[in-house]
């Protein structure tokens, strides 16, 4: 696979630093379910032969028992599935798609119909999908449905201080890397590290930690080894109302992984910030 397919799969990057967008979400959607490894987290595992320091090897998140739906508009359509099927659940669906307004910087959500688009992967024989809106566009940040409020006006980012007004701050979560932010008079950094390398300067034990002011922290990502990819920051901002900042982040473990997490801080344990609530886990090697 070219570099360039890989850079095709990797999500356009947004931070969001929002104010004022509601979920209310019940007490009953923070209920655990474990998640289980995608196939090429597994494949990756499996075929592994060297940096096997660090983490062991266990289900990465546990997601609620809800209805909660993320998704960054691609997916491969299943043996057991149809055109018909996908087009039916879709129509069935309250999908909001989150946007970001070019010319004033700022952000909005919006209800959107969803007008599944199909084509032949060269590579696979299969069928990819495509979820386009009924205005035609693929502009989109991400699209959420499950969720019980929207806020209907448009909203401003607000970015570290140290980046240039009207651009988003570098994402990628390289070891190393520590990317902060201000929210509501505190301090939140996100935080990479690794336990070392492998021959082909693959990460292996990847830790990633979220903290406020320097006190709080909570480990959100640990992943063995990763083939080909980094996890990068997608979105950061009050999705549920309570005041204090959510986020996505892209967590694959191989460059052909496409894993989406959306963590919220109303579902957060006793003495954390956040918990995964929902995912998007697809397989997209050919």
């Amino acid at each position: 696979m070219t570099a360039d397919t890989i850079s095709r799969l990797r999500p356009a990057v947004a931070v969001l630093l929002a104010t004022g967008l509601a979920l209310g979400l019940s007490t009953s959607s923070c209920r655990w379910l474990g998640r289980q490894q995608t196939a090429t987290e597994q494949t990756a595992d499996d075929e592994r032969k060297d940096g096997d320091e660090g983490c062991d090897d266990e289900p990465q998140h546990e997601f609620p028992d809800n209805d909660i739906f993320l998704s960054d508009g691609f997916f491969r359509m299943n043996d057991e599935d149809s055109p018909q099927n996908i087009r039916r659940r879709f129509a069935a669906m309250d999908i909001h798609a989150l946007y970001r307004d070019s010319p004033s910087g700022s952000y909005f959500i919006v209800p959107v119909a969803i007008a599944p688009l199909f084509s032949e992967n060269n590579c696979t024989g299969g069928t990819d999908v495509s979820l386009q809106t009924d205005k035609g566009d693929h502009n989109y940040i991400a699209l959420l449905s499950g969720l019980k409020s929207y806020n209907r006006e448009m909203f401003a980012d607000v970015f570290d201080s140290d980046t240039p007004e009207g651009e988003i701050p570098e994402t990628i979560l390289e070891p190393g890397r520590k990317l902060s932010f201000e929210y509501d008079d505190h301090r939140y950094s996100l935080k990479a590290s690794a336990a070392g390398r492998d021959q082909r300067d693959n990460p292996t034990g990847y830790e990633l930690r979220f903290s406020r002011d320097n006190r709080t922290s909570q480990r959100l990502v640990r992943i063995d080894h990763l083939n080909g990819t980094t996890p990068q920051l997608i979105f950061a901002g009050d999705l549920d109302g309570d005041g204090r900042p959510d986020l996505i982040i892209s967590e694959g473990s191989d460059y052909e992984d496409h894993f989406w997490v959306l963590y919220l801080s109303s579902c957060a344990a006793e003495g954390e910030l956040v918990q995964a609530v929902a995912g998007d886990a697809e397989a997209r090697d050919c």
